[in-house]
């Protein structure tokens, strides 16, 4: 079916007109739900009354689409593949001098934290990051990354509100995190 026949039909369960394009949220949705329902289409450039209005740039709009979609269901904590096949390498060279380096970190990293008057709690872990719960995980976000420090803000995960998530680093970047977190 060509995209006249398509507008003309108007808008119902299987078919939505977007005009403005600048408010991906409002896409992503109805692309969400067709692919939850029976499937649908969904034309970018159409006025309610099902008038073409056009797009400037399609190939500009697609790729924001894709984008937006990609990146809302790409791991939180996506690697390519030369850091994986650096971290292998290191893995193999290291391991055991690399794992105990990093629990050590992990426990003094821990202990400071723990020392600091907006950190409310410090998960026990086991991997090579801890999860803390802080008073202000917004503002703490913030301020690390005015200073170019970047951890993950997890407040807008479900049961993390206010948590922060820190990768355990050498004894330096772990060092210069703390002396970050003390203002």
């Amino acid at each position: 079916m060509d995209i006249i026949k398509l507008s003309q039909l108007g808008e119902g369960n299987t078919l939505e007109y977007k005009r403005n394009t600048d408010a991906l949220d409002s896409i992503l949705k109805s692309v969400s739900a067709f692919a939850n329902t029976a499937g649908g289409i969904i034309l970018i450039g159409i006025e309610d009354n099902g008038t073409i209005v056009g797009v400037s740039d399609i190939g500009k709009i697609q790729e924001q689409l894709s984008n937006s979609i990609l990146n809302r269901i790409k791991p939180p904590y996506n690697v390519n593949s030369l850091t994986q096949n650096k971290a292998i390498e290191l893995l193999k060279l290291n391991k055991e001098n690399y794992k105990q380096e990093v629990m050590e970190q992990r426990e003094l990293l821990s202990a400071a934290l723990k020392k600091l008057p907006f950190v409310v709690k410090v998960y026990p872990s086991e991997a090579n990051f801890i999860l803390i719960k802080t008073t202000d995980a917004n503002g703490i976000y913030n301020k690390l990354l005015e200073q170019k420090i970047v951890i993950r803000n997890r407040t807008k995960e479900q049961l993390c509100e206010n948590c922060l998530r820190i990768t355990v680093g050498t004894p330096e970047e772990n060092q210069l995190l703390i002396n970050a977190l003390n203002f």
